[in-house]
């Protein structure tokens, strides 16, 4: 008797545990290009391009490329955007990632069309001093919070002749003044760091 109640645990525990094991590609990612935002294109009066505020405040840019759809959704006052692409054929999700002032971070997911992941690419490679370290260097050494959007502001991810990953930044210091950072993307140190004025 007491060998048959442990049995019956350790088949129920086997049964559970397989379930929680069951690997993230089965759940599917399928998400289509909403028909409401596709209407906005067809009706907008640029061919090809559309922008317009969701029903959750988000900035939506929709473009029409040659063979799919794509989306980028800003959050309302958010340096971060979101992008998306769809097959025309299928107008399901095909790609998606973050954005950074315009600057790819993080993931970059591609799905099949069973919404499984299929590749991903990580597009921090290499910038070992990440985003969220940037965020506090400027924060902590400059006073400037990129969290808070700025279009006078500008962040890219480069690279220099040897090949050195940097950040360059560019902070509105007031009037038509600016100061420009040059950041180490491995280090964080500060490769240069001088100031100019806007040209109109």
């Amino acid at each position: 008797m007491k060998l048959v109640f442990i049995y019956s645990v350790l088949l129920s525990f086997q049964i559970t545990f397989c379930s929680a094991q069951t690997p993230v590609h089965q759940k599917n990612h399928i998400i289509k290009l909403p028909a409401a935002h596709l209407r906005k294109l067809t009706q907008s009066n640029i061919k090809g391009y559309v922008v317009f505020i969701d029903e959750r405040g988000n900035n939506i840019e929709l473009t029409d490329n040659t063979d799919n759809y794509q989306e980028v959704i800003t959050p309302p006052n958010s340096p971060y955007s979101y992008y998306r692409t769809y097959p025309k054929k299928s107008l399901i999700l095909k790609n998606e990632g973050t954005l950074f002032y315009g600057n790819a971070i993080g993931i970059d997911k591609t799905y099949d069309r069973h919404g499984r992941i299929i590749k991903k690419i990580n597009t921090d490679s290499g910038y070992y001093f990440s985003i969220n370290s940037l965020i506090s260097l400027l924060r902590i050494t400059y006073k400037i919070d990129l969290l808070k959007l700025d279009s006078r502001h500008s962040v890219s991810r480069e690279d220099d002749d040897s090949g050195r990953l940097f950040y360059n930044v560019v902070l509105h210091t007031g009037g038509n003044t600016y100061r420009r950072l040059g950041i180490d993307g491995k280090t964080g140190s500060i490769i240069t760091d001088e100031t100019g004025i806007y040209v109109e």
